[in-house]
């Protein structure tokens, strides 16, 4: 039988795709576990295909320290760091 890289994800290709769409990787192995009944798009959509609002919301309600000056892909850099700071303790 062949070892997975990743033990716990049940569905690996989903996993790599999400991961590459900009998912946490916590996100993703949630998603690739989950059987498919429907997603939610809004809550995993990746950060590439929000707007700068969206991200702007999302940072605020991160606590991101001056996110009103940001613009979208210092947006995008400043979620990606929390979520990986918070993969990672």
């Amino acid at each position: 039988m062949e070892e997975k890289y990743h033990p716990s994800i049940t569905n690996e290709p989903r996993y790599n795709e999400l991961k590459q769409k900009g998912l946490s990787s916590t996100q993703s192995a949630h998603i690739s576990n989950t059987p498919s009944i429907g997603t939610n798009n809004e809550v995993f959509r990746p950060l590439e295909e929000r707007n700068t609002e969206d991200l702007r919301r999302m940072a605020k309600d991160k606590s991101v320290e001056n996110y009103e000056d940001m613009n979208r892909s210092e947006l995008m850099a400043a979620l990606r760091s929390i979520d990986d700071s918070s993969e990672n303790p």
